[in-house]
């Protein structure tokens, strides 16, 4: 062996040696740079009191070293199993994500509007039996209306009432139950350090945690489509027909669709899963039916297609019966402008939800905040995302397919293009890209290795891959530090105005008054007074829209208007409206504490 040789191993494995210090160094700069970009957030610096700010300081460090921990032991430590250390490790990580979703609570009921429609909807199931819109003057029946959520909200409404904190303790305690599904579910693919290190990493985004307190359909339909996916992958993979996966399957699936009808895609997955794993090709070869029927994929294959296939359709004939179907809705004659623009707008934030703080300060309706530009690392994060998905669908990847399979559902299904709702729909896939985004980079070290085979250039690829995954957990935290102060401030003075003066009109306005406002359905939870909305997203005033609009108020005939300063709608559309007509609108009320929100009764036409 020459001597040029023996030199040239040596410094590998000199540069092999540096490769935990590296890590080790890179991963403390990179916390200290965090801390010190967090520490001079507006959030930290007026809204968070000073407790709390050790404490989501202290969770952080936490979070970062389990994980860090995780990783340093599965690149440097593989050969050791994962011991009780580990567990330790993990159990900490964990009690620090749940540290920072407890002090991200919301207590107050989000400005979106939807989370009042799954109270109602909870409201109607115990009073009436059905889902009613009751906040409306005929209460007219919602066939499309996704029962999951309301369902387990009615318990809480029977014994409690319309009480907005305890229906948060129950989505809550569906959070509490992501990490350990995530972690059944990718233990079917990784070894245990990186199925914590994943889970953890699903468990602890923004989007995430910010939902783990809002009532809406995110939180439970990312816990039963979770639960779903490891019993389809436990029931494909019997040999034999398991009763226990097959029950467990269908409960989860059928909760998943019942909580977000976009959870029909499950279904779609779960048979063609089972057509993966049917060896085609050596089946077809023998020309007999016998092989096909023995083999146990093919055989529940066909048990299961006709059922399910035609319990889709008739779901759908009974919603048409009632006046529209989904199928209806998805297949409207505007499908492929639909496509292109939800197509669009997905490609602008993806790749951004993965590690901008920036852009989920706009989604949690931050108001200083903008939609950030397509740039040229959300393209970059948006091909590893892609690279990651194709290699998925390669290896016929439960995860990948049900990526791919729900984003189309949403692409094709979603009536509303603008990026906040695709964000809100993909929002449910973030775990899923966390996974993605991996094997995306683990995709580009395979093809560089096979270029130029090295063990020093794998140690390196393996090395920069855990360091873009913690950057990823920093990116993450910054965003649960921003909702910590969101959850001490509320939604502002203007909000908080619009409750006082629902609240003020439930105790003093006759039940049979209909209020036009910028919520009609937050209006109802708070007042009980049916109504409807004061003005369009898009209204503009001018003396046409004040003729038409008013016209549109005696027809509906609307007894009260609510003007806010929440909605930007209101000020400019309808005060003008007001001041120009004030023969026919007497303001009754301005709510406390701030008088930023008035009630105005109409007197005439």
């Amino acid at each position: 062996m020459s001597k040029k040789t023996v030199k040239r191993k040596k410094e590998k494995r000199v540069s092999a040696s540096r490769m935990p210090f590296v890590f080790l160094f890179t991963t403390a700069a990179l916390f200290l740079i965090f801390v010190f970009r967090v520490l001079a957030l507006p959030e930290m610096q007026t809204d968070i009191a000073s407790g709390k700010r050790i404490i989501s300081l202290l969770a952080c460090l936490l979070l970062t070293y389990s994980i860090s921990h995780l990783a340093y032991r599965r690149l440097f430590q593989s050969s050791m199993g994962f011991n009780q250390t580990d567990k330790i490790i993990t159990a900490i990580g964990a009690a620090a994500i749940v540290i920072l979703a407890g002090l991200s609570f919301q207590k107050t009921l989000a400005p979106n509007g939807d989370n009042a429609e799954y109270i109602i909807s909870a409201k109607s199931l115990v009073e009436r039996g059905g889902a009613y819109r009751l906040y409306t003057r005929n209460e007219t029946y919602n066939s499309l209306a996704a029962l999951g959520l309301p369902a387990m909200l009615s318990p809480v409404y029977a014994l409690w009432g319309l009480d907005i904190v305890k229906m948060k303790v129950l989505i809550f305690l569906l959070y509490l139950g992501i990490f350990p599904a995530l972690f059944l579910l990718f233990r079917c693919f990784y070894n245990q350090r990186l199925s914590v290190i994943l889970a953890l990493l699903g468990w602890c985004s923004p989007y995430v945690i910010a939902s783990s307190s809002s009532i809406m359909t995110e939180t439970p339909f990312l816990l039963f489509s979770i639960l779903g996916l490891h019993a389809i992958h436990r029931f494909v993979h019997q040999e034999s027909w398991s009763w226990k996966w097959f029950v467990w399957m269908m409960f989860t699936v059928i909760m998943t669709f019942l909580v977000r009808a976009i959870g029909i895609g499950l279904v779609g997955v779960l048979l063609l899963y089972l057509a993966l794993q049917v060896p085609w090709k050596s089946l077809l070869k023998e020309r007999k039916w016998s092989p096909f029927w023995s083999h146990h994929a093919f055989r529940k294959l066909m048990i299961l297609s006709v059922p399910l296939i035609l319990g889709g359709v008739l779901l759908q004939l009974w919603q048409q019966s009632q006046g529209i179907s989904q199928a209806a809705i998805f297949f409207n004659k505007d499908l492929f402008r639909h496509v292109g623009d939800n197509f669009f707008s997905a490609r602008m934030v993806i790749g951004q939800m993965l590690y901008s703080e920036e852009i989920f300060r706009w989604f949690a309706f931050d108001n200083e905040s903008q939609l950030p530009r397509h740039n040229v690392l959300s393209i970059l994060v948006s091909v590893i995302l892609v690279m990651g998905l194709i290699r998925g669908l390669l290896q016929k990847n439960l995860i990948a397919w049900y990526t791919l399979v729900t984003m189309l559902l949403v692409l094709f299904g979603s009536l509303t293009p603008q990026e906040m709702v695709t964000m809100r729909y993909n929002m449910v896939l973030l775990p899923a890209f966390i996974v993605l985004f991996y094997e995306g980079l683990i995709w580009i070290l395979e093809l560089l290795d096979r270029q130029k085979p090295s063990l020093a250039l794998k140690t390196l690829g393996n090395l920069t891959i855990s360091i873009l995954l913690i950057q990823l957990l920093f990116s993450s935290m910054a965003g649960n530090i921003y909702s910590i102060g969101r959850a001490e401030r509320g939604y502002g003075d203007a909000y908080a105005d619009f409750i006082q003066a629902a609240e003020w009109c439930k105790d003093n306005l006759p039940d049979d008054v209909f209020v036009a406002s910028m919520k009609p359905r937050i209006f109802y939870v708070f007042s009980g007074k049916k109504g409807i909305r004061l003005a369009g997203g898009r209204a503009e005033y001018s003396a046409e829209y004040e003729e038409n609009r008013l016209a549109f108020f005696k027809e509906m005939k609307v007894t009260h208007l609510i003007l806010d300063q929440a909605s930007g709608r209101t000020q400019e559309a309808i005060f003008p409206i007001v001041d120009n007509n004030t023969d026919k609108f007497e303001m009754l009320h301005v709510p406390k504490p701030h008088g930023t929100c008035g009630i105005v009764q109409v007197n005439s036409y």
